[in-house]
């Protein structure tokens, strides 16, 4: 066919289609052994071809529940229950797997997967197509058991068939994964577990989620009231009460059994959620294990057991070194017996001293004053004992001075603040070399005065208040006295001052500190003052200590005189300048200490004169002039010997005294031999050198 051998059993199943061309070859094949022939084989053939028309096989088609399936798919359908299944696109059916059913619908029941197939035949040409469906039967069922009832904490089970190539997944109430991946599951689910469980199964494509319900019935959620205060333990001759809560309704009878070491137990009362069990005045009979046991009407139980022990107290005594103390005072409070397992309680009407120690130390308060009591508890029994505590108050000082520094001569006083009055008191002083010496006083109060070094140290008060033959004291702060040296002070200056002048005072301390000056507040060591009058300055060391130094200045009057104007006098010539009487010394800038001086040159003459310290100068200018005389020799020996070498003009003027000068020399033909144009030039007799 087109080309291709087909053996007669191909050909029989080979699909036709319309205008397929068929050639068919037939070959017959024999033996030929016939005498005088060699032996051969002898084949004969023919061919024919044929254009073969194929017909359309019918569209067939399965449909289930609504859904259309095509030839090979896999249809999910219920197990174990009737389901229809139609044929259709074809003019009669044959079901293979039931060969008398020709119906186009057929209602099937499956309890496993099966293969269903069916074959449609078109009647005008015979043409007929077979087609196949894969059902799937679910995990559900009809009878499938769906929901479950019970207590809480009681295993109960949902389950589903186990079937072939089949995955399963259990989901909770909130669709949270449980981790089971079996058909079945199996829990002591517990209360506030109810709800619907969901498995979700998958085979071969087909998905599933089967619910089921979980219904609990209420369980008593027991809960025993407080009985006793220590964990179960009460006190010979105490009430035992239990009081229980269930949680059930009130319309709900539960029936409740109380056993005590195993054996039942009347007396009580009880209905829905309250129970209620008392014993007064009880005994060590009393003491064991209680147990409730609470059963509902779905036979729903809980139970409940409480240990009840009953102890017997003991006898204590407080131990103490004494009943009479001094307030702030320190004691060691203990008991007999000393249990460390007890608890312990001390405590007075003012206060809580100490809990849970057998032996405390105690730092008594004047408010400590009283009776004093201990509490032993032995689990659930109260031991007691009391001892009356007087208590000395102290007095509480306060107030002292810091440490202070104070200057020598100074006082300090010493005044704390009590809050009460004390029977007596003493100031103790301790000094620089540790030496300890007290002094009573009559009250808080001593002044410490015209202090010097020899008072440094340490100083505080001691009060003391006596009952009986109990004396206690209490101590102030205490002040450290340091006792700082005056700074010492002088004023280096003059005892005087002259009229119109300054002087200069200087303050001059050894000390460190700084200085005030009390005429005008300056804070300088030098200054300069021109008025007379007392000075006062003052020294402030460090610490604040102070002294002060006093110079007072004289007025003094300035001896004022007048020499007579600048002059001038002839060169050559003097005159005397006479200075002021009475005057206690006399000094010319030439040294000179006599009162006149002979003026002879020129020059500037300065006179100062000292009167009672006061200093005064006054001075003149005299210039020298000249007055014209002159002569000129009438011979002169001009030989070198230094006598009489040159010849002039002598005079005593200067050359600057001359507005003009002209000295010539002529020989006795008239010939000039020497020409001078000052009158300090003189002719040596040569001429040229000669």
């Amino acid at each position: 066919l087109k080309g291709a051998y087909l053996t007669s059993a191909g050909l029989q199943n080979y699909p036709m289609r319309p205008n397929d061309s068929l050639r068919l070859t037939y070959t017959v094949s024999n033996q030929v052994n016939a005498p005088g022939f060699k032996p051969s084989s002898l084949t004969c053939s023919d061919a024919a071809e044929a254009r073969i028309i194929a017909y359309a096989t019918p569209p067939l088609r399965i449909r289930s529940q609504g859904t259309y399936y095509n030839d090979g798919e896999t249809a999910c359908v219920p197990r174990e229950e009737s389901f229809t299944l139609t044929a259709d696109g074809a003019d009669t059916y044959k079901w293979l797997d039931n060969q008398s059913l020709t119906d186009a619908v057929q209602n099937l029941t499956l309890a496993k997967d099966s293969l269903v197939r069916v074959r449609g035949v078109e009647n005008v040409h015979s043409c007929f197509d077979t087609f196949a469906l894969r059902c799937v039967v679910s995990v559900e069922k009809a009878d499938r058991v769906k929901t479950q009832t019970g207590c809480p904490g009681e295993e109960l089970c949902f389950e589903a068939d186990q079937l072939p190539s089949t995955t399963y997944a259990w989901y909770g109430p909130d669709d949270r994964a449980l981790d089971v991946s079996t058909p079945k599951l199996c829990r002591k689910f517990q209360a506030g577990q109810n709800g619907v469980y969901t498995l979700r199964t998958q085979r071969f494509g087909c998905s599933e989620a089967l619910a089921y319900t979980l219904t609990l019935y209420p369980v008593p959620q027991i809960s025993l009231l407080p009985y006793s205060d220590v964990d179960g333990h009460l006190c010979l001759g105490d009430n035992l009460t239990f009081e229980y809560h269930t949680g059930l309704p009130v319309t709900e009878k539960p029936q409740f059994d109380l056993t005590l070491d195993g054996q039942p137990l009347s007396g009580s009362q009880g209905s829905g959620d309250v129970y209620l069990y008392g014993k007064t005045d009880v005994r060590k009979s009393d003491e064991g294990q209680y147990i409730l046991k609470v059963t509902t009407a779905n036979q729903c139980t809980a139970s409940d057991t409480a240990n009840v022990f009953i102890d017997e107290p003991v006898a204590v005594h407080i131990i103490l070194d004494a009943d009479t103390v001094c307030e702030d005072g320190e004691e060691w409070l203990t008991v007999y017996p000393n249990v460390p397992d007890y608890g312990y309680k001390w405590y007075n009407a003012s206060r809580t001293i100490a809990e849970g120690q057998s032996s405390v130390m105690i730092r008594w308060q004047r408010t400590d004053n009283g009776p004093l009591f201990l509490e032993v508890t032995q689990n659930a029994c109260i031991s007691a004992d009391t001892v009356d505590i007087t208590v000395i108050p102290l007095p509480h000082l306060k107030g002292m001075p810091k440490d202070t520094n104070i200057c020598a001569g100074q006082t300090l006083c010493l005044r704390p603040v009590s809050d009460m009055v004390p029977t007596s008191q003493a100031l103790v002083w301790i000094n620089k070399d540790g030496r300890i010496s007290q002094t009573a006083t009559s009250d808080l109060y001593h002044c410490l005065e015209d202090v010097d070094a020899s008072m440094n140290g340490r100083y505080f008060f001691i009060a003391m208040n006596a009952a009986g033959s109990k004396t206690c004291s209490s101590l102030s702060d205490t002040t450290e006295v340091t006792v700082q040296k005056t700074p010492d002070i002088f004023i280096d200056g003059p005892e005087f001052i002259c009229d119109g002048s300054s002087v200069m005072l200087k303050a001059v301390s050894y000390t460190a500190g700084t200085v005030r000056w009390h005429h005008d507040n300056s804070t300088d060591d030098i200054i300069h003052v021109s008025a007379p009058g007392l000075y006062e300055v003052t020294r402030i060391s460090e610490y604040g200590c102070e002294n002060t130094a006093e110079l007072y200045l004289e007025a003094h009057t300035l001896p004022h005189f007048s020499l007579p104007p600048d002059t001038s006098i002839c060169r050559g010539a003097s005159f005397m300048i006479y200075g002021p009487d009475n005057m206690e010394a006399y000094r010319w800038n030439d040294g000179l200490q006599d009162k006149d001086h002979i003026a002879d040159a020129a020059g500037l003459y300065i006179l100062t004169v000292d009167s009672n310290g006061c200093i005064y100068s006054d001075s003149i200018k005299v210039s020298m002039t000249f007055c014209g005389q002159f002569h000129f020799p009438t011979a002169f020996t001009p030989n070198d010997n230094r006598v009489n070498d040159t010849w002039g003009a002598i005079s005593s003027a200067a050359d600057e005294d001359m507005a003009e000068f002209d000295l010539m020399v002529f020989d006795r033909n008239g010939k000039k031999v020497f020409h001078g144009k000052r009158i300090s030039e003189q002719w040596d007799g040569r001429y040229k050198g000669e």
